[in-house]
C-alpha cells in the first residue's frame, strides 16, 4: 500500500457500517471504513474496539486512536479525549500502511441499536 490516503473528502458521514460482525456494539463512519478498505486495515479497527471497549464507558466519552507509522513496523497510542493521557500504547511488528498514519477517534453514543461506539475520523465529527 504505502500510498499517501486522502481523507479531506470526509466531513461528517452519510451512514454507519458494522466492519466486525463479532463486534456488534462498535461501528464505523465513511472515512474510517475508507481508510480500512484502502489500506486494507480492518484489523485496526478490529484492535481498537477489542481494546478499548471498557475505556468508553459513559454516553459521550472518547478516545483518540493514532496509528505511528515507524521505520520497522508501527505503534498505536490511545489517549483520552481532551487530556492527552496515554491510556495504551501497542507495538505493531509490521505494517505497511501508509506512511502518514492515521487518526481515528472512537466515541460511545446511543443509536437507533441502542448504546454504541463508534469510530470516526476526527473531520467527521
Amino acid at each position: 500500500m504505502n500510498e499517501a490516503l486522502d481523507l479531506s473528502q470526509f466531513y461528517g458521514t452519510q451512514s454507519y457500517h458494522r466492519f466486525n460482525p463479532i463486534l456488534r456494539q462498535w461501528l464505523c463512519t465513511d472515512g474510517a471504513l475508507y481508510v480500512a478498505q484502502q489500506c486494507q486495515a480492518f484489523w485496526l479497527l478490529d484492535h481498537i474496539a477489542i481494546h478499548h471497549s471498557n475505556d468508553l464507558k459513559e454516553d459521550g466519552d472518547m478516545i483518540v486512536a493514532k496509528l505511528q507509522v515507524l521505520d520497522r513496523g508501527a505503534k498505536i497510542i490511545v489517549e483520552g479525549a481532551g487530556n492527552d493521557k496515554i491510556i495504551k500504547s501497542h507495538n505493531i511488528d509490521f505494517t505497511d500502511f501508509p506512511k502518514q498514519g492515521v487518526v481515528l477517534w472512537g466515541m460511545k453514543t446511543y443509536h437507533a441499536e441502542g448504546s454504541i461506539n463508534i469510530l470516526m475520523l476526527p473531520s467527521e465529527y
